[in-house]
């Protein structure tokens, strides 16, 4: 190509390029996950003689779970509350708010 020719028509070979190298990614991406997949079959569902991740989850689970679900609880109630106060209000009770 000329050194003038227009920015689209220069590109043009380095596009085929990295359109190339996309699909040979894809296809190496894709073969990753079929052996991943394969891998994983191989595998127990439930391991016996592993629980010490189980372990460490219960254990992170049950500290944070009270404070969370009480925090979503309260939160749930509150706004809750200021609907019904809303709704209840004669020059409250729009389209905006109903949907709200």
């Amino acid at each position: 190509m000329s050194p003038y020719s227009p920015p689209s028509l220069q590109f043009h070979n380095q596009n085929d390029t990295n359109i190339y190298l996309t699909s040979t990614l894809v296809q190496q991406l894709l073969i990753n996950i079929s052996e991943s997949i394969i891998d994983t079959n191989d595998m127990p569902i439930y391991d016996n003689d592993n629980k010490n991740s189980l372990f460490r989850y219960k254990t992170l689970y049950r500290t944070y779970h009270g404070v969370i679900s009480s925090f979503v609880c309260i939160f749930g109630l509150t706004c809750n509350l200021f609907n019904i106060i809303v709704l209840t209000r004669p020059l409250m009770r729009s389209s905006t708010n109903i949907i709200l």
